[in-house]
């Protein structure tokens, strides 16, 4: 009997802790990758209560994506790759509040759970969200009170392309320009120095 303390001692020192074996636990319960994370906790064993999205439905619906596409700008040109990447931050913003409102701990485009429950889909929500937004009722506003729909992300950006080609296009032709005057104005000067010493010498 002697020894029997010591030795249980050692195998309850040698077991996982309760919270390390939960840990464990939690960690294989939520499946998801972490780029599939919008925003709240990215860790999947930190997860608690996430909530799911459409994530093309929510991008298409920002006016970013809506721009892109009316002007059937190529997502691969530098624009388009603009205005997607401030269609993705649009989303993360609007789509944090919403989280947060509903309560849950995160936002993904995809996780599943281990026992296959139904995950809360908030695509609605955040697509209703996202119309209420600064961007998209400026946008509104804009095409009731003057007709055509005011500027946007995309055309404004165009624009300051074009001012910056223009100013690129109008420095590359006025340096020339400018070097030729110098040169024609010291080749000028030449002469006129040159005829006055042949003056001097006839007189």
């Amino acid at each position: 009997m002697r020894f029997v303390l010591p030795i249980s001692v050692l195998l309850l020192s040698m077991a996982p802790s309760t919270a390390v074996a939960q840990e464990a636990i939690g960690a294989s319960m939520w499946r998801a990758e972490a780029r599939n994370n919008i925003c709240g906790l990215s860790n999947p064993r930190h997860v608690t209560d996430p909530a799911v999205v459409k994530y093309k439905e929510v991008l298409d619906a920002t006016p970013e994506m809506k721009d892109l596409d009316s002007r059937g700008i190529d997502p691969r040109s530098a624009e388009g790759q603009i205005l997607r990447q401030r269609a993705v931050d649009h989303v993360r913003r609007v789509g944090s509040k919403v989280m947060r409102k509903s309560g849950n701990c995160s936002m993904w485009k995809s996780i599943s759970h281990r026992d296959g429950r139904v995950i809360r889909d908030l695509t609605d929500e955040v697509v209703a969200a996202i119309g209420m937004s600064p961007v998209s009722m400026a946008n509104s506003s804009g095409a009731l009170a003057s007709g055509p729909a005011s500027p946007g992300p995309g055309q404004v950006f165009a624009a300051a392309s074009e001012r910056e080609e223009l100013r690129s296009s109008g420095s590359s032709w006025t340096i020339p320009l400018l070097m030729g005057l110098v040169l024609l104005a010291g080749w000028y000067g030449a002469r006129k120095r040159a005829a006055a010493i042949s003056s001097a010498d006839d007189a």
